[in-house]
């Protein structure tokens, strides 16, 4: 895989208030195994950023409004950390892995702006794509 764009927006799955009937149900469709952390998500290995961090050094796009229903808000209010923290992986793998790594938050950060793919997205994502798999052109 060269290049990601994730259309779905991120949080922090230790700071997202539903948790525990979200993401940690026991029949969950997102990551079943997070039941086991139901009942203290700070016991978490891991978070929803270090799965993100596994596409690095790869070109990604990653995108989340600040109203995003899918997260409560204090755990999309981490999104400048959690950019910042992929920012940081990537160093580790070089300048292409840093200029290729593109975080947006539509509506520079309005909360009236809900999960969706929003225009500035698209533009971002097919120069994104277009500059990796089309280099040449």
């Amino acid at each position: 895989m060269k290049v990601g764009v994730a259309s779905c927006g991120y949080g922090l799955f230790r700071t997202d208030e539903l948790f525990p009937q979200r993401w940690a149900a026991k029949n969950s469709g997102y990551l079943p195994v997070l039941d086991l952390y139901a009942e203290d998500a700070n016991a978490l290995p891991l978070d929803f950023l270090h799965i993100m961090a596994l596409a690095a050094p790869r070109a990604h796009l990653i995108q989340t409004a600040r109203g995003d229903s899918i997260w409560t808000q204090p755990a999309v209010a981490k999104n400048a950390f959690i950019s910042a923290e992929l920012r940081r992986v990537r160093t580790f793998y070089g300048k292409d892995a840093e200029a290729n790594f593109i975080s947006l938050e539509p509506g520079d950060g309005a909360l009236d702006k809900d999960h969706g793919w929003y225009p500035v997205v698209q533009e971002q994502a097919d120069r994104l794509l277009a500059q990796i798999l089309h280099p040449s052109q």
